[in-house]
């Protein structure tokens, strides 16, 4: 079913500081393909067939897409024993002639508590994080934690993993290609020059 995508994976700016950092990439058990069965560069006509439960959007058509695509999926779905929603993001109108196209990454929204689960499968894939942080974090009211977050920097990908991710009950984690990163990257640039137009 294809319409407009509330859903929203939502990560610190800290973070995202964090997962764009330059780090030397490190040996991984495999590299990430894509979500399942969805490789990496398939269109949103791919992920609808492939997954029938999917809330999908395309803003082809109808204006600029976002940093992170013009389209998307979400749906709910089990990883281990943990239920989670995962976020499919596409680059349908691409910024340059060589520029990242179709299938680029993935987010997935989980309970905190099921942040072990997976970290577990993480690790099973794709080998020992790049790096692992412990950052305190404390909720609006005053709760105190202590924030896991794990990273893997791989040849052709990045993977992050936070326990808290914006509340206490939250935690996220992003897998994306670099070719996607980059045309992330130029999109964010380009948002902030348009912006400053309106000044």
């Amino acid at each position: 079913m294809r319409r407009r995508c509330t859903f929203r994976c939502t990560l610190s700016a800290a973070a995202m500081i964090l997962l764009l950092a330059p780090i030397v990439p490190s040996l991984a058990a495999e590299l990430p393909t894509g979500f399942r069965s969805l490789r990496w560069g398939a269109s949103i006509d791919e992920a609808e067939e492939m997954f029938p439960s999917a809330t999908c959007f395309s803003s082809r058509g109808e204006g600029k897409g976002t940093d992170t695509g013009d389209g998307n999926c979400h749906f709910k779905t089990m990883i281990g024993k943990a239920d989670v929603t995962v976020l499919l993001n596409f680059f349908e109108k691409p910024t340059t002639p060589h520029s990242a196209r179709g299938f680029q990454s993935y987010a997935i929204s989980y309970k905190s508590k099921d942040f072990p689960e997976i970290a577990e499968a993480l690790s099973t894939r794709y080998g020992n994080p790049t790096t692992t942080n412990q950052e305190p974090f404390q909720t609006r009211s005053g709760l105190r934690d202590t924030n896991t977050i794990l990273r893997w920097v791989l040849e052709s990908c990045s993977i992050y993993a936070i326990k808290f991710s914006g509340s206490i009950l939250e935690g996220g984690a992003v897998v994306s290609t670099k070719a996607g990163d980059a045309e992330s990257e130029r999109r964010r640039k380009a948002q902030k020059g348009e912006s400053g137009k309106d000044l």
